[in-house]
Formats: C-alpha cells, structure tokens, sequence
C-alpha cells in the first residue's frame, strides 16, 4: 500500500502507511511467544520500511521505528538485518551531519562479500558529503 501510495504522488498516505507497517512489524519481533525465525522476517521488515520512510522523507518515521528497533536488537545482529539496520543508522548520521560517523559505520560493512566497486562507491559518496 505504501509502495502504490509512494507512486500515485500521495506521499503523505505512504508515510503512514509504512508507519503502521514499522509498528505491527515491531510489535511481533517484540512479543515474547514468536520464534526467533518470525522476530528475525518481523525485523527485517521493520528495518526495510525504515529504509523507504527515510527514502521519501519520512524521517519523524524513521526515528521513532529506530528507537523502538534498539529493543530487538537480538535481531539487529543477524543477516540480513545487521547490513540494513547500518545502512539505516548510517543515512540518519548523515543526515544530521556525522558523517565521520557515518563513513564508521559503513567500513563495518566492508567485508568482501559485495564488490569492491560498491563499496568505495558508498564512501566516497559519504566523504563527497563530508566535504561540503
């Protein structure tokens, strides 16, 4: 729904729809009778909305998904949740300017597994930043 509301123009709607989506998939990997397999799929859920709030501008969104999101850390750690969750915190220190912080935490990333172009793309990007 919020992809669809994102594409008409209603960016508004698409905010709020990925705001509730962020809760309900916080909700269940918060709860204490899901399996660990269904916490890790709500997480990364939770996470992957974050990353499109943050896309469209909703970061109001974002900051209070992430704030809730350090409770389940348990599932912040694993694949493919840990690489999300830093490229989420990453964009938010960028946003507000650490962006030291932010080239930081995305060297954590760095670990062979994606090609090398990629990755000094990201960073250089970030230093780019920096810069001005």
């Amino acid at each position: 729904m919020a992809v669809a509301a994102w594409v008409d123009g209603d960016v508004e709607k698409a905010r709020l729809d990925l705001a509730q989506l962020i809760d309900e998939a916080l909700d269940v990997a918060e709860a204490p009778q899901v399996t660990h397999a269904e916490g890790l799929d709500a997480a990364y859920v939770a996470v992957a909305a974050s990353l499109l709030a943050q896309r469209i501008g909703g970061e109001s969104v974002v900051d209070g998904g992430a704030r809730r999101m350090e409770r389940i850390g348990r599932y912040l750690n694993e694949p493919p949740v840990d690489g999300l969750y830093v490229t989420l915190r990453a964009e938010q220190l960028r946003r507000a300017g650490k962006y030291d912080q932010a080239i930081s935490l995305l060297e954590g990333l760095m670990n062979g597994s994606e090609p090398f172009h990629k990755q000094e793309w990201r960073l250089w990007k970030l230093r780019r930043c920096r810069a001005h």
